[in-house]
């Protein structure tokens, strides 16, 4: 694992100060394609070097099993060379479970895994063969994920940004001594929450507290609360006398002193009146926490105005012993060992104060399972060069043109949709009004996705976009490659796809993942390079999460950028906190300006600085063709606004240009490959992974392999998991992964498949550099917007 840290090297061309992102935010554009993208790049990379995971490949164990059939008897010569392969492959392990760069991956995401799997794995530990082999296939995991996946996690996938420069060719790379530039260490939202929760439950604490009502409901005129979802609320005269004072301004011990004999006249106190209307999500009355980094620290200020001295004390003290152990996890990052310990005492200490569990949503992808993560910011600076822009723009162009297309017919089909549900409620209703709350209620289906199932609106224009672009491209039966030139289907796109306009504000962004395939930067400027899509992001700015602005060079330049790009104000649901989608490094989103406009069905919602308008305030209306969503505290808006970042969401992941087929060939235009050879296979088919002994399973791999055409290494993805697994058919450990990858998806659901696709760029591909030469795979995250539109 080499080239973690290592001495300066420069590589490239003069211009690299162009990319310390100084002066991000600004616009460039892609050719003469009417579109345009963002000069500042997100460079999304693994934190380890791809090598890693070849000492888990085998040459002659493949070539000596391609030798023979896997049908026949092993041979002796052959099971001397399995013998020999199983060695070095648990050697392999062993040296890799026992790397500090590794061991400290590991213990940052998952402490109990190092504990019970990776360090038995290093030390030969002598359980059984069964469970020792499972643990080795757990770092051979770790492996193929930390090396190969373009991840923006921790130390294992830090931020970098790069910029479109005008005055460089090919592309400049300036790796510093080491990896990392900055480390940091933060709380997860909930975790931070849980510490305010508990030490606001302390009665002499809560007292000190500023309720507020609730931002989701409306006070009607005679003292009843209309909420989002339920029946009219209507107020006792002591609630109403209460809740009347709790504006946020005042403290319950303020709000008793204002109405001297309360509790006398009316039976109960105070704080037994705020805490029920609390239950009732009518008040809002806990430690006041913002949006963004460092909440803790706004917890402390609060802690310091409660009134109690002892209480203020001893919640003070709580609270500083929860980030002394925040700290020391800080201080112990660079040492497996004592982040691991760190993290112990953190979880220790965490659930003393708060009796929650410190960990949550196991196995959940950006679930924010612990009670800190760390993020980091790669020590790099990148400029790529206006001639990579050129050589992209064209058949990149056309992706767009397409993408914008089908986000405008995604738009009609939810407006379609949308009235149909309108119409359905309004008859049904006794006054014939209709609350937004009963239509996003009513929707909800319709916006249910997943990494795998698009939301059925979306699926179902897919179709039609994958009928015109086979109808464009014409790919021929029985071909490998099919090449094309972007000027020759230039006209065809634009009959095809023809401009639209957003049909919501965030629609005016497209956002590609790009890949470039070269050797390193010297032979991308000398032409030997090949652009490769990776997915195409729509109606949404992907660079726009609350990790990647908390890692920007230039904060305040991104938010007047994606900004100006919005024909509109942006209209944004605030979400409940406990939503699953909620968490601290992708959702919601955090920049919020002052022309955007908020509104929430939830009185715990995710906060903002600015005005919310409350969701029992809005109702829906028809004009014409379409629905307005009027309130008194806003403006008349579009529903499709109003929705726009569900919608947003329920999009992103919709544009699949070619079908899932049983093969499909590798589709380039010009030097954009904007489609991988891939294969899609059901997995009872593959009989192999069901041999009971792993070296008749391996033997047998090698040879499906053979038979179907797949490449030595591949990319695999099966129903039962999120994202592709990496697989090298050179290597027992490897090939094991993908068999139980299959077994378990079949259990699942026998008719499911799995998916196949070459790995490109390959190994040899990987252009990105540390100080000491090492290649890293990654990505480039471009923003672009329509220039008409925006």
């Amino acid at each position: 694992m080499n080239g973690m840290t290592g001495t300066t090297g420069t590589t490239g061309t003069t211009g690299a100060s162009e990319a310390s992102g100084n002066q991000n935010g600004d616009l460039i554009p892609l050719g003469d394609t009417g579109w345009q993208v963002w000069r500042q790049v997100e460079l999304r990379s693994a934190g380890f070097p791809s090598a890693i995971v070849e000492p888990l490949a085998d040459d002659e164990l493949l070539a000596a099993a391609a030798a023979e059939d896997s049908e026949a008897p092993l041979s002796d010569a052959l099971a001397r060379e399995y013998d020999g392969a199983i060695a070095r492959m648990e050697a392999a392990l062993r040296a890799a479970a026992a790397d500090p760069m590794l061991r400290e991956a590991v213990a940052w995401q998952n402490p109990a895994m190092l504990r019970d799997c990776v360090d038995k794995v290093a030390t030969r530990s002598k359980a059984q063969p069964a469970r020792q082999r499972r643990r080795e296939l757990k770092v051979a995991t770790y492996l193929q994920r930390y090396g190969l996946k373009n991840e923006t996690i921790g130390f294992f996938g830090p931020h970098c940004w790069g910029r479109w420069c005008e005055d460089t060719t090919g592309m400049t790379v300036r790796p510093g001594e080491r990896l990392l530039r900055r480390r940091q260490v933060y709380f997860e939202h909930w975790a931070v929450e849980a510490v305010a929760r508990a030490l606001a439950a302390d009665p002499r604490v809560r007292v000190s507290l500023k309720p507020r009502r609730s931002e989701a409901d409306v006070l009607l005129g005679d003292g009843s609360v209309r909420r989002p979802r339920g029946p009219v609320r209507e107020l006792t005269a002591a609630e109403a006398e209460v809740f009347d004072l709790c504006d946020g301004a005042m403290t319950i011990l303020e709000i008793e002193r204002s109405i001297p004999g309360y509790a006398e006249r009316t039976g109960e106190s105070v704080l037994a009146v705020v805490d029920r209307l609390t239950a009732e999500d009518l008040l809002v009355c806990e430690l006041p926490l913002s949006v963004g980094e460092f909440r803790e620290q706004e917890l402390r200020g609060e802690l310091l105005a409660v009134a109690d001295a002892v209480a203020r004390e001893q919640a003070l003290g709580l609270l500083d012993e929860v980030l002394a152990a925040r700290e020391a996890v800080s201080e112990a990052a660079g040492d497996a060992d004592s982040v691991f310990k760190a993290m112990e005492r953190l979880d220790e200490v965490f659930e003393r104060v708060t009796g929650q569990d410190p960990a949550r949503r196991a196995g959940q992808a950006y679930g924010g399972r612990r009670v800190v993560y760390e993020d980091t910011v790669r020590d790099t600076e990148v400029a790529l060069g206006a001639d990579l822009l050129g050589q992209l723009a064209a058949p990149l162009g056309l992706l767009l043109d397409s993408a914008r297309w089908f986000v405008g017919q995604v738009g009609e089909a939810y407006g379609r949709r949308l009235v149909q549900v309108y119409e359905r409620l309004r008859s049904a209703s006794a006054d014939g009004e209709v609350s937004l709350n009963a239509v996003l209620n009513a929707m909800t289906p319709d916006l249910v996705y997943s990494f795998q199932d698009l939301a059925p609106p979306v699926a179902a224009v897919v179709p039609e976009l994958q009928r015109r672009w086979a109808e464009i491209l014409a790919v021929p039966d029985g071909v490998r490659r099919h090449q094309v030139s972007a000027a020759d289907l230039a006209d065809r796109v634009r009959e095809l796809f023809p401009a639209c306009e957003p049909p919501w504000s965030s629609a005016v962004h497209q956002c590609p993942d790009i890949m470039i395939t070269g050797r390193d930067p010297q032979a991308i400027a000398a032409g030997d390079y090949e652009f490769v899509l990776g997915e195409l992001h729509l109606a949404i700015n992907t660079q726009d999460s609350p990790a990647g602005i908390a890692q920007c060079p230039d904060p305040a330049r991104f938010a007047a950028t994606d900004a100006a790009d919005r024909r509109t104000p942006r209209v944004l649901p605030l979400p409940a906190r406990e939503s699953p989608a909620v968490n601290s490094r992708t959702y919601p989103p955090v920049l919020v300006g002052p022309q955007d406009l908020v509104w929430t069905m939830h009185a715990r919602n995710t906060g903002t600085t600015g005005r919310v308008i409350p969701g029992a305030s809005m109702t829906v209306h028809r004009d014409g063709e379409r629905l307005i969503v009027k309130s008194p505290e806003a403006p008349d808006l579009d529903i499709l606004e109003v929705l726009g970042e569900y919608l947003s969401g329920a999009a992103m992941n919709g544009f699949k240009p070619l079908p899932s087929a049983a093969y499909r060939p590798r589709v380039t235009i010009d030097r954009l490959v904007i489609s991988r050879e891939s294969w899609s296979i059901g997995v009872t088919e593959l009989a192999w992974v069901r041999r009971s002994d792993r070296v008749e399973r391996h033997r047998a791999a090698v040879r499906w392999r053979d038979l179907v055409g797949l490449p030595r290494r591949a990319f695999y993805r099966v129903a039962v998991e999120a994202k592709p697994i990496y697989v090298d058919f050179s290597s027992i450990a490897l090939v094991e992964l993908l068999a139980a990858a299959v077994r378990s998806a079949a259990e699942d659901d026998p008719a499911s498949r799995v998916s196949f696709s070459e790995m490109l760029p390959d190994l040899p591909g990987h252009w990105l550099r540390d100080g000491a030469g090492a290649a890293y795979a990654s990505e480039l995250r471009l923003v672009a917007i329509d220039g008409a539109g925006a």
